[in-house]
């Protein structure tokens, strides 16, 4: 089931609504985490419905366990490790050192997995929230940068290359233009599912309201409802689908089992070691084949 949320509230309201009516893994992959200074949360500076909010999100949580419910959380890309001191404060993405919100609380869980980026090179996204509570890595894609000398200037040209996960995205989006939507020429309304190929479209920029092209015939307009996207956001269902791939094997499996599984089978990457615990990275066949001898 696919559920949308809102505001706070509505995550906690949506984790009891999952267990309530039957999922077996409830993949969070929120796009936020939440920045506190550890002496400011000593403090008691944080909004009261702040702490409300995280505590009632805490009972969720054990909603979920004591229905033998797996919770897979990606862990945010907040990290911005670009070669900084990993302790340093505004490396927001270490799980260990900073209250990050709905990761964070994972760490008192049996049931729960919090996952980390890793990109095709095997090495941590740079992106990706990272710490010894970042329970495993799986493939969430990454930005390559490569350089070539301009042959004029003799300067180093950089060339940025996306290495995503291809991802299923609302229709209306433009399958390259970051945060560009086509709408009807006509109406201004999103286009949708009635969209005909005599129908006139305007790309629009959503951050700024700019029109970047204007009546396009819909013929000329590659719609598409996948995109290649890069994120914990991407990790976190490879870890979900992997879980759901294990149950099937052996449906007799609690949670907490199959969450075991996943995380003693998985390879021992050095290369992650810093960033993840153990340096853990999926590896989903090893984890199949320990499942199917659990029979």
């Amino acid at each position: 089931m696919n559920l949308k949320i809102g505001d706070l509230d509505s995550i906690n309201d949506a984790i009891y609504y999952a267990v309530d009516n039957g999922a077996k893994v409830i993949n969070m992959s929120l796009g936020q985490n939440v920045k506190i200074d550890p002496s400011d949360y000593k403090n008691k500076s944080i909004s009261r419905s702040l702490r409300t909010h995280f505590k009632q999100t805490e009972q969720a949580f054990k909603h979920a366990r004591d229905q033998d419910v797996l919770v897979v959380i990606s862990a945010g890309n907040e990290a911005g490790r670009e070669g900084g001191d990993l302790t340093y404060w505004d490396q927001a993405g270490n799980h260990d050192l900073f209250f990050t919100g709905w990761g964070s609380l994972a760490r008192d869980f049996d049931n729960i997995i919090t996952v980390g980026s890793i990109g095709a090179n095997q090495r941590m996204a740079p992106y990706s929230n990272y710490g010894r509570s970042v329970d495993i890595a799986a493939p969430g894609g990454t930005q390559n940068v490569s350089y070539s000398i301009d042959p004029v200037t003799g300067s180093l040209v950089p060339r940025s290359e996306l290495l995503g996960i291809y991802s299923t995205k609302p229709m209306y989006l433009h399958d390259s233009i970051r945060d560009a939507a086509w709408f009807y020429s006509d109406s201004k309304q999103l286009i949708d599912s009635r969209l005909r190929q005599s129908d006139r479209l305007d790309l629009v920029d959503l951050n700024t309201g700019d029109i970047l092209r204007t009546r396009v015939s819909a013929k000329k307009v590659n719609i598409s409802h996948y995109q290649e996207m890069i994120g914990t956001s991407m990790a976190a269902p490879v870890v979900s689908g992997s879980a759901a791939l294990i149950w099937a094997q052996n449906p007799d499996l609690t949670a907490v089992e199959v969450r075991d599984l996943l995380l003693d089978h998985a390879d021992q990457n050095p290369l992650i070691k810093p960033f993840v615990n153990q340096g853990r990275q999926l590896n989903l066949h090893q984890s199949l084949v320990a499942a199917i001898e659990t029979l």
